[in-house]
């Protein structure tokens, strides 16, 4: 009978001490990897530190970022696979793990991109007038027209239906504006902490 016993309690051991070697990686241990599905918050800034993006609607107002009708929250992406995410964010976020908080340095390349020469455009005044009723935007003012409007002065596809761009320069006749998006050529800092990771195993 005390054998049994003995015998019992060593294979109740071994199965305890085996259970010990298998637990599952702590989730907080869990590196981001390609093709993680990630939840992050984030705040963009800058080299002189002006933040101009983030999930914070609270920064967003104080920072007087915020537009009504915009969603902020946390994003969510699959790294290395969604395009609407900047390359340098999908480079940056790899190794981070639950909770942590990194400074991702994005250059333009691999954020933004770089200023597209078409998007400089020569704009009549005469047509200028016609949007602004009769009013001539000044210089370092930003405008916003309908793409369509856009399109009988460059070859270009405008990518959004209303092109914002920035006065740059106004003559007798024409104004010349920068349809590049306002961070375009810029290094952009952003924070990111990692809120959530999920992997298919």
């Amino acid at each position: 009978m005390i054998k049994k016993v003995l015998v019992f309690l060593t294979v109740m051991v071994l199965v305890l001490v085996s259970g010990c070697t298998q637990q599952d990686t702590p989730e907080e241990d869990v590196t981001v990897q390609q093709g993680d599905t990630v939840s992050i918050n984030y705040t963009g800034r800058l080299g002189d530190d002006t933040v101009v993006m983030t999930s914070d609607i609270d920064l967003a107002k104080q920072e007087k970022l915020y537009v009504y009708g915009n969603i902020y929250r946390p994003l969510m992406f699959t790294v290395g696979v969604d395009e609407n995410v900047y390359q340098g964010l999908h480079e940056g976020i790899i190794g981070m793990t639950l909770n942590e908080t990194r400074i991702i340095k994005i250059p333009a390349e691999k954020g933004s991109g770089m200023p597209v020469e078409e998007l400089f455009i020569s704009l009549p005044i005469s047509d200028v007038k016609t949007n602004f009723g009769g009013a001539i935007p000044e210089v370092g003012t930003q405008i916003a027209l309908d793409s369509t409007a856009l399109n009988k002065y460059t070859n270009l596809t405008m990518p959004d239906p209303f092109m914002k761009g920035k006065v740059l320069q106004v003559n007798e006749t024409h104004l010349f504006v920068d349809f590049n998006y306002v961070y375009t050529g810029k290094t952009i800092f952003l924070e990111t902490t990692v809120l959530s990771i999920q992997r298919d195993t």
